[in-house]
C-alpha cells in the first residue's frame, strides 16, 4: 500500500520547492515504495474549475502537506485562497497535517492563515510516558525537592552517575523544571499512575493562546497513587523549588568559588553529575566563566560571573 501526499502552498512562491520534494520522494529508495505525491501542476489540462481537481485529490490524499510563505495566494469570492481551502478540507477530513513555515515577511492575510493553521496544527504540549510507578508513600509533590533516588539497580545506577549520565541523589525531576524554567517554559506537569508515569511538557504559547487555560500547578491539580487530592497538589508552592540557575548565579554574584565550594555553598554533599551539567550549560550560555580559560582542567580552576550573568540577576531580581 502506498501511501499519497498533497502537498499544498501558493505554486508560484515555492515552484522548485514543491518540484524538489515530489522528487526526493519519489526517487529515495525507501520512500518511493510507500509514499505517492500530487502536485497540481502536473495534472493535465481539463475543462473543469480548479477547485473541482485539486479538492478531490485533497480528500484521496493521505498526508497533507503545506508550505507557507510570504504570498496568500488568489483569492476566492469569499476571500479564501486554495491553499487555505486545501487545508480547510483536510482538517475536516482528519488527514494528517504537516505544515512548514518560511521565515519572512508576510500578507497579511498569510499571517492569519497562519495563525489559525499554529492554532490548529502545533502541539501545546508533548507527554513523556514511561512504564513504572513512584515508591511506595510518594507523590507527585515529592519530586519538586530534593530527594532520595531508590534505583532498581544502584550498581548500574552509581557507574552511570559518576560517568555524569544520569543523577544518583534523585534532582532529575527537579532538572527537568529547571531546565523549562530557563526556556521560559511553563512548569512541567508530572502525573504518576499505577503503571505509568507521565511528564507533560508545555511549549511557550502565542499572544493569541495567552487567554487559554493553563495549568498553575506542577501536577496540573491531578491526584497521585497515594491518594492525594486536587487541593493538597495545588497548594504545593512553585517558589519552594528554586531554579539551581539562579541559585548557582547568585552564589557566584560577589565571590569566585571552585566548583567543591559551590557544591558546598548549595549544600549538596558531592559534585554530582547534575550539577556538573548545569555549571557546563552555564558556561555554554555565557552566564559564567572560568578564572583560567586556557586550562579548562586546572586543579585551580573557578568559577565567576560574566556580566551577562549580572544582568540577568538584575532582571530576576535577585542581587542588585
Amino acid at each position: 500500500m502506498r501511501f499519497k501526499i498533497f502537498i499544498s502552498s501558493v505554486q508560484r512562491e515555492f515552484a522548485a520547492e514543491r518540484q524538489m520534494l515530489a522528487e526526493y520522494v519519489r526517487k529515495d529508495a525507501l520512500l518511493g515504495k510507500f509514499f505517492d505525491v500530487f502536485l497540481f501542476e502536473e495534472e493535465p489540462a481539463c475543462d473543469v474549475e480548479a477547485r473541482d481537481l485539486y479538492l478531490p485529490e485533497v480528500e484521496k490524499s493521505d498526508i497533507y502537506l503545506g508550505i507557507l510563505g510570504a504570498q496568500f495566494g488568489n483569492a476566492d469570492a469569499d476571500g479564501v485562497s486554495p491553499t487555505e481551502r486545501e487545508y480547510d478540507l483536510a482538517t475536516i477530513k482528519g488527514k494528517e497535517r504537516l505544515v512548514f513555515v518560511k521565515k519572512c515577511e508576510r500578507d497579511p492575510r498569510e499571517e492569519r492563515f497562519l495563525q489559525k493553521v499554529q492554532s490548529d496544527v502545533v502541539r501545546k504540549s508533548f507527554e513523556i510516558m514511561n512504564p513504572g510507578t513512584l515508591p511506595r508513600g510518594w507523590t507527585a509533590a515529592t519530586l519538586l525537592t530534593t530527594h532520595e533516588s531508590v534505583a532498581r539497580n544502584k550498581v548500574i545506577a552509581k557507574a552511570l552517575d559518576w560517568a555524569g549520565y544520569v543523577e544518583r541523589s534523585g534532582h532529575g525531576t527537579e532538572f527537568i523544571i529547571e531546565r523549562c524554567e530557563a526556556q521560559g517554559l511553563a512548569t512541567p506537569q508530572y502525573k504518576p499512575d499505577s503503571a505509568i508515569f507521565h511528564t507533560i511538557i508545555w511549549r511557550k504559547t502565542t499572544e493569541a493562546e495567552e487567554g487559554e487555560a493553563r495549568p498553575t500547578s506542577p501536577m496540573g491539580g491531578v491526584g497521585d497513587q497515594s491518594g492525594t487530592s486536587q487541593g493538597q497538589v495545588e497548594g504545593t508552592s512553585q517558589g519552594q523549588v528554586m531554579s539551581l540557575f539562579v541559585r548557582i548565579t547568585s552564589i557566584l554574584a560577589d565571590q569566585v568559588l571552585s566548583s567543591g565550594d559551590i557544591t558546598a555553598a548549595l549544600g549538596k554533599e558531592y559534585y554530582s553529575g547534575h550539577l556538573r551539567r548545569i555549571i557546563k550549560m552555564l558556561l555554554s550560555d555565557g552566564i559564567i566563566e572560568y578564572t583560567i580559560p586556557e586550562k579548562p582542567r586546572s586543579r585551580l580552576q573557578k568559577y565567576r560571573l560574566t556580566e551577562k550573568g549580572r544582568q540577568m540577576l538584575g532582571q530576576n531580581g535577585t542581587r542588585k
